[in-house]
């Protein structure tokens, strides 16, 4: 499993470097990223959010332009319904998830300024957890 972490700046989302800040107000887009040699059931993801970021559904925000909005609706179609936002983490849930590459992905909002470790993501077989796949912990840096 593979997170990836795009800001939206100038209109455009680019990929956040290792050695690059966000700053307060910055939108990002997460994705995760899972390979499968083989077709699953009961999926779950769980994405642990650092204490500067708050995922956020931009639809309901009435904050965000078109293509933050489109962004938070990128998952692939077995995760679209399927998402838990809570303060602390990101859910998705899938009842089936194919033999291929996928994703999930929301987007989160920059809003408090610090230093935060991002937890790893996981992903696990709901009724079988030992057949699992890990995203690596980040360091992230807000700036105000």
């Amino acid at each position: 499993m593979t997170r990836m972490i795009d800001v939206r700046r100038s209109g455009a989302w680019t990929p956040l470097k290792a050695d690059e800040g966000l700053r307060v107000g910055d939108w990002v887009r997460v994705r995760l990223q899972l390979r499968s040699a083989n077709a699953g059931q009961m999926l779950a993801i769980n994405e642990p959010l650092p204490g500067g970021l708050r995922a956020v559904d931009p639809s309901l925000e009435g904050l965000a332009d078109a293509g933050v909005l489109q962004a938070s609706q990128a998952s692939d179609w077995f995760f679209s319904a399927n998402r838990v936002i809570e303060n602390t983490r990101v859910q998705f849930f899938s009842e089936y998830f194919p033999a291929s590459q996928f994703q999930a992905s929301y987007v989160a909002q920059a809003r408090f300024a610090g230093k935060f470790v991002w937890l790893g993501s996981t992903a696990e077989l709901m009724y079988n957890p030992q057949i699992s796949a890990r995203a690596a912990a980040f360091r992230l840096r807000i700036l105000p």
